[in-house]
């Protein structure tokens, strides 16, 4: 079960994001600028098979900057940007740097479990642990698009710029708050 959630779930997870960006790349622009996104695609993936044989945070690091370089590219500077597709895939971003830290923070456990019951019992936690995750990033995304909502209404009526990062600081601020567990805003552990 080890190698289906700790590797499988996010190395699933980044298939999915290099196959996002690969057809929104071929499909929203000319053949001309396929080569420079290509490039970034390659480099990402290169990064993401180096990260899985060699479980570094640097390669982890590095393939998801670089995926994001070529998703976030492309859009503002060729499709143009599409709010909501973007904040998608930035949520699916930060869920797949959880579950590869995630993976590094149980692999050695896996590592030194020899007992089979102890690794059902890992194996289990992992699990709720992976469902509690995706549920938080579930949540992140759906306050996330209710704010992205909010914001250009509010936006309009005024285009001081001090107004617009003192929003965006106030917003991040209430993502913050939500991503928190209970026990860390003051409340008791169940």
């Amino acid at each position: 079960m080890k190698s289906v959630i700790v590797r499988g779930l996010p190395f699933s997870l980044s298939i999915g994001l290099f196959t996002w960006t690969t057809v929104d790349i071929v499909t929203r622009t000319d053949g001309k600028s396929w080569p420079v996104w290509g490039f970034f695609l390659a480099a990402a993936l290169v990064t993401e098979v180096l990260a899985i044989q060699s479980d570094i945070l640097f390669w982890e690091r590095s393939s998801r900057a670089l995926l994001a370089v070529a998703f976030f590219g492309e859009r503002l500077f060729l499709s143009g940007p599409d709010t909501i597709l973007m904040l998608g895939f930035l949520v699916l971003m930060m869920t797949l740097a959880s579950l590869q830290s995630m993976g590094r923070s149980f692999a050695p456990i896996y590592r030194a479990a020899l007992d089979s019951n102890l690794i059902r019992k890992v194996d289990s936690a992992v699990a709720r642990a992976y469902v509690r995750l995706l549920g938080l990033f579930g949540l992140t995304f759906a306050a996330s698009y209710v704010l992205s909502l909010m914001v250009p209404l509010i936006g309009l009526q005024t285009g001081n710029l001090f107004v617009a990062f003192g929003l965006a600081i106030v917003l991040l601020m209430i993502i913050t708050w939500l991503a928190m567990p209970p026990f860390a805003l003051g409340g008791r552990r169940t």
